[in-house]
């Protein structure tokens, strides 16, 4: 399983979700129901149990658990999953909150809207065996969700709105990510903390150049190999 530090491999991925307040709220911000167990009191004689709630242990790789209308997922910062009322948006799909995933979460990673994500531990729990990305700052992993990126060049950085051309693990082509401030020797966590046009190499931002240009990085410099045609100036 990859570590998705931004995108993966490298990459400090972050994600973010949708909108809401409140405290008792999904990662992507409405209301949640929590289940909690019904406990008699000592003078109650009755054998029925007449408990409605969805229980409070449940498996969110399996979706065992919470019964047939309930989707064993994460809320808020909590580490350990619980049930929610299940939504009717399949994976993969795009989504507008808590509780539309019919399983799963719903998130927005890198900036590419909200889809629907089921949980994994290993790309043999998600499907055709796709990535397995493993969450910055989460307690859990999610399946990869394909063709949601824009695909660029990483020479020609033909991006817009404020996006940066980067290749990350997982993508066949460079992809259209939110670009970064970092500039030749910044300091970098995960490729698109590099502004467009550089590229995360040893925790440092190093300027992209062309393999095939004559002295791409000065008399001096080395154009170090990287992606297809681009490399790195490096000394």
């Amino acid at each position: 399983m990859r570590k998705l530090t931004l995108l993966v491999s490298f990459v400090a991925l972050t994600f973010s979700a949708g909108c809401g307040d409140g405290d008792d709220t999904t990662t992507d911000g409405t209301e949640d129901t929590i289940a909690t167990e019904d406990t008699a009191s000592d003078d109650d004689t009755s054998t029925d149990d007449d408990t409605t709630d969805l229980p409070l242990v449940c498996n969110p790789i399996t979706q065992t658990g919470c019964g047939d209308a309930g989707n064993c997922t994460f809320s808020g910062e909590d580490d350990k999953p619980s049930c929610a009322a299940a939504g009717t948006v399949a994976a993969g799909d795009e989504c507008g909150g808590a509780n539309t995933c019919v399983e799963g979460i719903c998130l927005s990673l890198n900036d590419t809207g909200s889809r629907c994500y089921k949980f994994c531990q290993t790309p043999v729990h998600c499907p055709d065996l796709g990535a397995c990305l493993d969450l910055s700052n989460a307690a859990f992993s999610v399946c990869e969700v394909g063709d949601i990126y824009d695909n660029c060049d990483l020479l020609q950085q033909n991006c817009d709105g404020g996006k940066g051309c980067y290749a990350i693990d997982n993508e066949p082509l460079p992809v259209c990510l939110p670009a970064g401030s970092g500039v030749e020797d910044s300091e970098c966590e995960s490729v698109n903390d590099c502004g467009s046009g550089f590229v995360c190499v040893n925790r440092r931002c190093k300027t992209i150049c062309d393999q095939g240009a004559a002295q791409p990085c000065g008399t001096f410099g080395n154009c170090s190999a990287w992606a297809g045609n681009a490399g790195y100036c490096d000394e």
